[in-house]
């Protein structure tokens, strides 16, 4: 059973699928989950680590439609109809679907420099269709899932998610978090554009 708040959300976005890829896959919950719940007929269990790739071969040697791959993003993989690529820099998952000839359904969950990703899907011909803020242990985290489109991106949307201006309890508390944060920092120009950014998104959870 997933406790983990964030790749419970994250697996709660996945959909039913042909093809399905854990893109660094660890201990391979996610593909556990899509296994045990039938959401695709092929999982494929990804990661550029064979020691961790033997974590999840450990734990999915049950299922008959796991393939295991040690890989650098999807290069050398078939094409799949639905990635999960979490875990990572913003950087490192825009390299990954950068490298792909077309564009599967992406759930995403970047550990840092998130703004770096938005623009970079409005800007490659992606449409964020989810796009949600996961608390844990007083952290707060991105979820975006996205498909081919076209959607508008800005300043505010980059560093506070597509949907922004939806009410939503979790994305409050952490533009709170955000506002006392940047105000009680050095007054630099970064920081002061960041509070903006902040307080302007604020007016519409307020």
């Amino acid at each position: 059973m997933l406790t983990d708040k964030r790749l419970i959300a994250v697996c709660e976005c996945i959909k039913p699928c042909s093809v399905f890829a854990d893109v660094g896959c660890d201990h391979g919950k996610v593909s556990e989950y899509v296994a045990e719940n039938k959401l695709a007929h092929v999982v494929l269990a990804c990661d550029v680590s064979a020691k961790c790739l033997q974590k999840a071969k450990a734990r999915l040697s049950r299922f008959d439609n796991v393939e295991f791959h040690v890989a650098d993003g999807l290069k050398g993989i078939r094409r799949v109809d639905t990635a999960v690529i979490c875990g990572m820099g913003a950087k490192t998952i825009m390299g990954i679907i950068s490298a792909l000839s077309y564009k599967p359904y992406l759930i995403l969950g970047a550990q840092k420099n998130v703004e770096e990703l938005r623009f970079f899907l409005a800007r490659n011909g992606y449409r964020a269709e989810k796009d949600f803020v996961v608390e844990e242990d007083g952290v707060f985290y991105d979820v975006i899932c996205a498909c081919e489109g076209e959607c508008e991106i800005d300043e505010i949307i980059a560093h506070e998610g597509f949907f922004y201006k939806q009410k939503d309890e979790l994305r409050k508390k952490r533009l709170q978090t955000e506002i006392a944060k940047y105000s009680a920092l050095y007054p630099s120009e970064k920081n002061k554009k960041l509070l903006e950014i902040a307080k302007e998104a604020y007016k519409w959870q307020s």
